[in-house]
């Protein structure tokens, strides 16, 4: 099965499903090949998704590709080599990745990463915005509408980046503007949690003098 990409606002290919990622195909590119009824984004084709998780998979489990060499006596194998693996991850599509990892592939280890940062090509949590308000309702003001104001942004910033993904919507943002956005939500996500841990904080802080003063 050969794809046809649409990369740089113009139709490539016909490319095999080995030769998508190195053509510049990623998960939010559109591609096309026989049998399809129209366009559709890569993350969305299941033979593609397939073929990502294989891959995946043989990075993962060397040894079970790889023919055992006989050593001369006295030489030790070395540790599997493990460069390239984390940058074979980031390419899996990001729907994908939950399936990769309850299926028993976990996501590579980074202690670089911080904890408190916001995935960007996951969306912003569901309730985000409704636990700022109730937060800046209930619990203290000035800094939940602070909290509130990330949350829209967020959203925003979302709905920009998936519009941007959009055919009609290809020639007016480069893949470094759409990921620029996605990095805006992301810092808009981590600060609204942070403001809206600051507000609970402020409430409790001042039920605990009115309960004292009482």
């Amino acid at each position: 099965m050969k794809y046809y990409a649409m990369t740089g606002g113009q139709q490539h290919g016909p490319y095999t499903l080995q030769e998508l990622a190195d053509a510049g195909v990623r998960p939010d590119t559109y591609v096309w090949c026989k049998g399809m009824a129209d366009w559709e984004r890569a993350d969305e084709v299941a033979d593609i998704c397939r073929y990502f998780r294989q891959h995946l998979d043989e990075l993962q489990h060397p040894a079970a590709r790889t023919p055992e060499i006989q050593l001369p006596a006295g030489d030790e194998p070395g540790p599997e080599p493990q460069e390239g693996y984390d940058d074979a991850y980031d390419v899996v599509p990001p729907v994908f990745r939950r399936a990769v990892i309850k299926s028993g592939h976990p996501a590579p280890e980074k202690p670089e990463h911080d904890l408190a940062d916001h995935d960007p090509n996951m969306p912003p949590p569901s309730g985000m915005l409704v636990i700022a308000i109730l937060a800046t309702i209930l619990c203290f003001i000035p800094t939940g509408l602070i909290a509130v104001y990330y949350a829209v942004k967020a959203r925003k910033a979302w709905s920009e980046a998936r519009r941007s993904t959009s055919k009609a919507a290809s020639r007016l943002y480069t893949q470094q503007e759409r990921e620029e956005i996605l990095q805006e939500m992301a810092d808009a996500v981590r600060y609204c949690k942070m403001w809206t841990g600051i507000t609970v904080f402020m409430g409790l802080m001042a039920y605990a003098a009115i309960i004292h003063l009482i």
